[in-house]
This record gives C-alpha cells, sequence and structure tokens, in this order.
C-alpha cells in the first residue's frame, strides 16, 4: 500500500472523495514527511502544522468541493 505523502494529486483526491481517507490524514503524513527529511533537504522556509491541521479539518467537516478539495500544496520559488 502506498503511503499517504505518496500518493498522486489525483490518487488522493480521489480517496478524500471516496471518504477512505480525511484530509488531515493526508496533511499529517506530508507533515510527518517534511519533519523526518527538511533538516537534510531545507526545501522548506515556513512550515505552520497547526494552521494547516485546522483548515484540514474544517475541510473534513464540509463537503467534498471538488476534485483538489483538502490537498496540500507547497510553492516554490
Amino acid at each position: 500500500m502506498t503511503a499517504l505523502n505518496e500518493l498522486t494529486a489525483s490518487e488522493a483526491g480521489q480517496r478524500i472523495a471516496d471518504g477512505d481517507i480525511s484530509c488531515e490524514e493526508l496533511v499529517r503524513a506530508c507533515l510527518d514527511r517534511i519533519e523526518e527529511r527538511d533538516a537534510d533537504v531545507a526545501a522548506w522556509v515556513v512550515v505552520d502544522p497547526e494552521h494547516v491541521l485546522e483548515q484540514a479539518r474544517m475541510l473534513d467537516a464540509s463537503s467534498v468541493s471538488g476534485p483538489m478539495h483538502g490537498l496540500p500544496i507547497g510553492f516554490k520559488d
């Protein structure tokens, strides 16, 4: 079974829509991976776990609103 942080966007979106995983579960998996690797790769300038988890919980409490519903994203400069 693929780790949640390794799902493609379409796989994660479909699993959220199907109710197989929650937005919070996906976000926690991604945050865990960031914590595990960022000391070596220094890819993140800002990570706000509290805010991200709050947003994920809000999305879990609402109806799925499209294929990107609940997918965590990051931006690279």
